[in-house]
């Protein structure tokens, strides 16, 4: 988060689905945090939904909220239990577009071809640890990254996915996704990253993409054999 936004007001409410971190924000006004939603627009909706004096929304805040729980459970594929369903419930009785959410999140063809090219480059380094490696010469953004970790994850015989790749701000990044079977919130700890079971990544500075590559390989070959699957 911007620290200048933070200085600017006075009153700061947290609300995230991820575990808290080591630097968090100084005196809060109200945190709510729970790792086990699907999504921040999950946790909103909840608070929307029971607050006393009943708050109105319209179509496009209804449907904005329902395509932030969609992106963040790729469609109810993963991180959904029975409040994912409840929120996204309560989103459509207040007027959500599902045909609008898909309008939302068009992609452009060019982000497409360039996603495949980075997929194409993928191998499988052991025990469905699925591993795709930009060359020295490309870069790309971090959304773009997440999403190749993502469609990665989809293929036969792929436990956990993992996509290393240079930004344009020279930093290494490595995205890695699973369904459950692999935590590789462990294994970007074990590089200085963080995120969840299924969606977690990290950000390496002063290296090369060898280097990361090799770092990652390292790591899941610690947590494949160190007995650290929980």
């Amino acid at each position: 988060i911007e620290p200048r936004l933070v200085d600017a007001v006075d009153r700061v409410v947290v609300l995230d689905h991820h575990r808290r971190g080591e630097e968090f924000i100084q005196d809060p006004v109200l945190v709510y945090m729970e790792p086990y939603a699907s999504s921040t627009a999950e946790l909103v909706t909840e608070l929307l939904e029971y607050q006393p004096n009943k708050l109105s929304m319209d179509a496009l805040e209804s449907t904005a909220m329902l395509a932030g729980i969609i992106v963040d459970t790729k469609s109810f594929a993963i991180r959904t239990g029975s409040r994912t369903f409840d929120a996204a419930s309560f989103l459509k009785s207040h007027g959500a577009d599902t045909t609008m959410v898909q309008m939302l999140l068009k992609e452009d063809i060019d982000q497409y071809v360039r996603r495949s090219h980075l997929i194409e480059k993928a191998s499988i380094y052991r025990e469905g640890m699925a591993i795709a490696k930009a060359s020295k010469e490309e870069t790309y953004d971090q959304i773009l990254i997440a999403q190749a970790a993502d469609t990665l994850l989809t293929m036969n015989d792929v436990k956990g996915s993992f996509v290393i790749s240079k930004r344009d701000d020279e930093k290494i990044s490595i995205s890695a996704r699973s369904l459950g079977e692999v935590n590789v919130q462990i294994i970007m700890e074990a590089l200085n990253g963080g995120g969840h079971l299924t969606n977690a990544a990290t950000q390496l500075a002063d290296t090369t993409l060898e280097d990361a590559e090799e770092k990652l390989k390292e790591a899941i070959d610690d947590y494949l054999e160190g007995g650290t699957k929980e």
